[in-house]
């Protein structure tokens, strides 16, 4: 048997806890019975070089099962133990019991009715941790020109976050309730106005006792304006970088270039330099188009010999200037599952010193019942943990919201607290309700309990309407392909899980179970038709 948890799955150590008093499972005979019976929960089975793995696409209880613990699990429906121990090898029981109760514990078998996984509890969406976050836009400037750039950001930006707006901003931050807040600068270019972010940060700071909150702040950057004492400044506020930079020279200053088309390169890597030499942490957003999308395993290997040790690989969302270069620009879901594809191809062969970052979210929801990345799931958050808001005092569900003013939630002017009426807006509940229980093709699909039916957004963007929160994914099949080879992929080569995920519990072991019968031989379809 082969599968993997992670060491926070919170939801799952709860309930083991609460079911066995222990942080493993264990056959209890108080609680199952000395010859219970079991039922198989319905599974997809998919074929595999190693064995069959098994998914239950209501809870995302999954397995692989070698040869013969397949064998041995057909016979576990309808049929009493004592019955299977029987057909099998008697002298066996125990090491039968323990398999039988590890499936129990991954969601794929009942015994004696009872299942560990009710499927009731994903019915209003994914399982999370509540965070709040929050992402402020203190301007709009950029000094780039980006031809994607889903802020419209640009030199000629006339929207400056003045001090009232922001403090205001921040209260309404603070009141969040929540203990850990994150809050992001974002733009334009926030660099643009690195005085402000102070006096975000030593505010907001002063208040977050009162309020008993953790706070941590976050910056996306372009780089080109990183210099020593600018890093210096950030390094005093604990600020954890976000650069952007999207290949080598040819292939970057294909999109990221500044105004008149200038090359960026040689600035974002003087600012990416001076960030290592100061010890700063941070990691590298690569925008995925056209441009460069032919070439990800270059561009890893690029950014390996940079020092670079995260990247997240998005495609151009069709938001902001990205509307008018985007039949130039954009991919199709089966050109980005193809770079997708190569990208883990060249992971795969080399273990480079590299995560990307949204392969480990997707390794993550494989490997935990707690889904807590917001941007690849549905329920998101949007406007319930995680709001955006603009130069003006604008308020967005979300910061990809704000290129959509028809998405507005309300005027910082307007409210007192981010709860109440707010919360009853149109606009979120719509986005509440986006459940994979409420989009039929989401409901039949093996993989739903991983996808989570993906972002709300993206979905609206394709179908201009808020029926996105009963409509699947405008890119279901990239969705379903890549994680049915991110299974084949884990499944045959183990250590890619730690590479991805370093706290993960690996289980990688055969029960020695149905080795041997009395009779000899392999069970025959009669065997089995006979005991059930």
């Amino acid at each position: 048997m082969f599968f993997f948890r992670l060491a926070d799955d919170d939801f799952t150590h709860l309930l083991t806890h609460l079911e066995f008093g222990a942080a493993q499972p264990r056959f209890d005979e108080r609680v199952f019975g000395n010859n219970p019976l079991c039922e198989h929960i319905p599974v997809e089975n998919i074929p595999h070089p190693a064995g069959t793995l098994l998914i239950e696409r209501n809870t995302g209880g999954w397995a692989l099962l070698e040869p013969r613990e397949w064998e041995v699990y057909r016979l576990l429906h309808g049929t009493e133990l004592h019955r299977v121990a029987a057909a099998v090898a008697p002298a066996q029981m125990e090491e039968l019991k323990q398999f039988v109760v590890y499936l129990y514990w991954l969601g794929l078998l009942r015994i004696r009715g009872r299942s560990f996984f009710e499927p009731g509890v994903w019915q209003q969406g994914p399982l999370s941790r509540t965070r709040s976050l929050a992402l402020m836009v203190p301007t709009d400037r950029c000094n780039l020109s980006c031809h994607y750039c889903s802020a419209n950001a640009g030199s000629n930006g006339r929207r400056k976050m003045d001090w009232p707006t922001a403090q205001k901003i921040v209260d309404l931050i603070l009141a969040i309730p929540s203990t850990t807040t994150t809050i992001i600068f974002h733009g334009g270019e926030p660099l643009l106005a690195l005085d402000l972010v102070e006096s975000v940060v030593g505010y907001a700071n002063d208040g977050a006792a009162a309020h008993g909150k953790t706070l941590a702040f976050r910056l996306q950057t372009n780089g080109t304006l990183l210099t020593p004492r600018v890093l210096d400044r950030l390094h005093k506020l604990d600020i954890q970088l976000g650069l952007s930079l999207d290949g080598d020279r040819l292939v970057n200053d294909r999109t990221r270039v500044f105004p008149g088309g200038g090359s960026s390169y040689d600035a974002i890597c003087r600012g990416l330099h001076l960030a290592h030499a100061r010890g700063m942490r941070f990691g590298v957003i690569a925008v995925v188009s056209k441009a460069n999308h032919d070439s990800l395993p270059a561009l890893l290997e690029h950014f390996v010999e940079l020092g670079i040790s995260h990247v997240k690989l998005n495609p151009i969302s069709r938001l902001g200037r990205a509307r008018t270069s985007w039949d130039k620009l954009a991919l199709s879901q089966e050109e980005f599952l193809q770079a997708h594809l190569a990208c883990l191809d060249f992971i795969t062969a080399r273990v480079p010193p590299i995560v990307e970052e949204n392969t480990r979210h997707m390794v993550r929801n494989i490997g935990s019942k707690m889904h807590s990345y917001m941007c690849m799931r549905s329920c998101c958050g949007a406007g319930q943990e995680f709001f955006a808001f603009a130069p003006d005092g604008r308020i967005f569900p979300c910061d990809r919201f704000r290129s959509n003013d028809e998405l507005c939630l309300a005027s910082i002017n307007e409210l007192t607290q981010l709860t109440g009426s707010l919360r009853r807006h149109r606009l979120l509940s719509e986005l509440a309700e986006r459940a994979t229980a409420g989009i039929p093709v989401c409901r039949r699909c093996t993989y739903q309990r991983f996808c989570e039916a993906g972002c709300t957004l993206e979905t609206y963007l394709a179908l201009g309407t808020m029926a996105a929160a009963r409509s699947a994914h405008p890119w279901c099949r990239y969705y379903r392909f890549i994680y049915a080879e991110l299974f084949a992929k884990l499944i045959k080569n183990p250590p890619l899980i730690r590479h991805f995920c370093p706290e993960a519990l690996i289980f990688d072991r055969p029960f020695l179970i149905g080795e041997q019968r009395e009779q000899g031989g392999q069970l025959t379809e009669d065997d089995i038709r006979s005991m059930q």
